[in-house]
């Protein structure tokens, strides 16, 4: 049906838009030329699925230039009435996608409580989410939201999300979830905001949440670093997961630092369920995150062994790092203790003292106090353009050196 030249009826089939099954392999669902994408909306069930049924023989599928829950203009709302793109039963190495702009998916409004993208199932591996429009219209300006996640990896190792505009959705953006999740990679992607990184265009949970035993996902890497920006809650959720690393992002702001668009919690959080030994920056050139903007820098609640190094650390409106616990005064910093003996998250490891700052020719000399247990520690020195921390406990705006 017609209104104004604008179609706002579906006449979907009763159930998915196009299936492939048991071992079909090479099967391209449109292209990167023009006109060779397809519309795949309005249907009952799923847009595009694809089920390898167990036969690991169905692989390199490709699904490109469509628009899947929209219109052919991706403007309009045409949501599929589950997930506009599932993976399972060990269908592995196929793509959403490709590697130029023009390959990618305009993948919105589809879902009851469903997402966007599902990839599901340990054996349903080495599949690639790239260069799509996930939650929004096809100019990446206007939520076009998907029911549940942008993208949910279940269950499933060894996936790559990269390129994507993921934001708009009704949920979190990217949710990794379950022991079988590892190796995932998150690279390049632009989460909460337009297109242009120039204003917020929020998932309304997490940009990231990583729950439940996966672990070894890469959250950016140097010159791969990911924007995840303007989400209503955090901008990246660590709960009960070990052993990830989250390095060269822009976390409350745009890739080249200067927008303000913060998260409404936390930059980072590791959440009450116990998540260790994860690496939040790095010492090498570029793995360093900036952390800007958020409702707080770094939050952590659980666990121990969590490196954080290296960050650019500013403008958060509460604590730059705060690890929750112990004895807090009103802004929430924990009160060292003599000789550090506490427990809690990261130990509460006591913070360093410093006693004295003194110039000369241009060399700063710092001299501290640092009271704990016998060990191997890292004390990280910077300067801070935007002036003292209101809590007296002030933020790292840009690392310097370490001792």
């Amino acid at each position: 049906m017609y209104d104004d030249g604008e179609l706002f009826a579906d006449v979907g089939n009763g159930r998915y838009g196009v299936v492939i099954y048991n071992g079909a392999n090479n099967t391209a669902i449109g292209g990167s030329g023009a006109g060779e994408g397809n519309v795949i909306s309005g249907n009952v069930q799923a847009g595009v699925i694809i089920d390898g049924n167990s036969n690991a023989a169905t692989t390199a599928n490709t699904i490109a230039g469509n628009y899947i829950g929209t219109d052919a203009s991706g403007t309009l709302s045409r949501g599929n009435g589950t997930y506009g793109v599932y993976f399972f039963g060990g269908a592995n190495g196929n793509t959403i996608g490709g590697p130029t702009a023009a390959h990618g998916n305009v993948i919105s409004g589809n879902g009851s409580s469903d997402d966007g993208v599902r990839i599901s199932g340990a054996t349903t591996s080495g599949n690639i989410i790239q260069h799509n429009t996930i939650g929004t219209n096809a100019a990446g300006t206007a939520a076009i939201p998907n029911n549940l996640h942008g993208i949910r990896i279940t269950q499933s190792p060894s996936n790559q999300i990269l390129d994507n505009l993921v934001s708009g959705n009704d949920v979190h953006a990217i949710y990794v979830f379950g022991a079988s999740s590892t190796g995932n990679q998150i690279l390049r992607n632009t989460i909460g905001t337009n297109a242009a990184e120039t204003a917020a265009v929020p998932n309304l949970f997490d940009g990231i949440r990583l729950e439940n035993g996966s672990s070894g996902t890469v959250i950016g890497s140097p010159g791969n670093g990911n924007v995840i920006a303007g989400n209503a809650q955090q901008g990246i959720t660590i709960n009960d997961n070990n052993s990830n690393t989250i390095q060269s992002n822009f976390i409350g702001t745009d890739s080249g630092g200067t927008q303000v668009l913060g998260n409404g919690g936390a930059g980072v959080f590791n959440e009450v369920f116990g998540s260790s030994n994860n690496l939040i920056g790095g010492d090498g050139a570029g793995e360093g995150n900036v952390i800007a903007n958020n409702d707080v820098g770094i939050r952590l609640e659980s666990g121990s062994a969590n490196s954080i190094i290296g960050n650019d650390i500013h403008s958060n409106t509460n604590l730059g790092i705060d690890l929750v616990g112990g004895t807090e005064n009103g802004a929430g910093v924990t009160a060292n203790d003599g000789g550090d003996g506490d427990s809690g998250t990261n130990g509460l490891l006591n913070y360093p003292v410093i006693t004295s700052a003194t110039e000369s020719g241009g060399t700063v000399t710092v001299e501290f106090d640092l009271d704990v247990p016998a060990g191997n520690y890292r004390v990280e020195f910077f300067t801070n353009a935007s002036g003292a921390d209101g809590s007296g406990y002030g933020e790292g705006e840009s690392f310097v050196s370490s001792v």
